[in-house]
């Protein structure tokens, strides 16, 4: 008899010991009913809410993301790719981070007539991936198509 108790004990504690852990416990994706929740009620804090919001997401590359996903450097790399094809007018090209060292290459059929100019185009394009990427030192090389 008390072995069958002490059996019974021990099966209780190992079942409930590795027992399937129930998501929806822990996080608000689900409802009460095992339904997802959908609330079809728009609040809005202005009148003008919408007009005021329309830019927000083209001020700034370096813009704070409010994803859930953290901040990686294959989307850095996307980000400083998508800087140079909608703030220049060369075409991106290659862009690899090493360290603290972002290395942007990007390309162009305009020819420089001078080297002063080159450096010019060089130093306006690396403010302007400074400016969305302060984080990294940025070494930009400008390369003829």
């Amino acid at each position: 008899m008390i072995k069958w108790i002490i059996g019974s004990i021990m099966i209780i504690s190992l079942m409930s010991g590795c027992g399937v852990r129930n998501d929806s416990t822990y996080s608000n994706e689900n409802d009460v009913n095992g339904q997802r929740f959908v609330n079809n009620k728009i609040n809005k804090a202005w009148p003008d809410e919408e007009a005021r919001q329309s830019g927000w997401n083209n001020q700034n590359p370096n813009f704070v993301g409010l994803s859930d996903t953290p901040p990686s450097m294959e989307r850095d790399m996307d980000k400083a790719r998508q800087v140079v094809k909608e703030y220049t007018e060369y075409t991106p090209g290659g862009v690899w981070i090493n360290g603290n060292t972002m290395n942007v290459t990007v390309y162009t059929n305009k020819d420089f007539s001078s080297k002063k100019e080159a450096k010019r185009a060089k130093d306006k394009l690396h403010k302007i991936i400074l400016q969305a990427f302060p984080r990294y030192n940025v070494d930009v090389k400008i390369k003829h198509k």
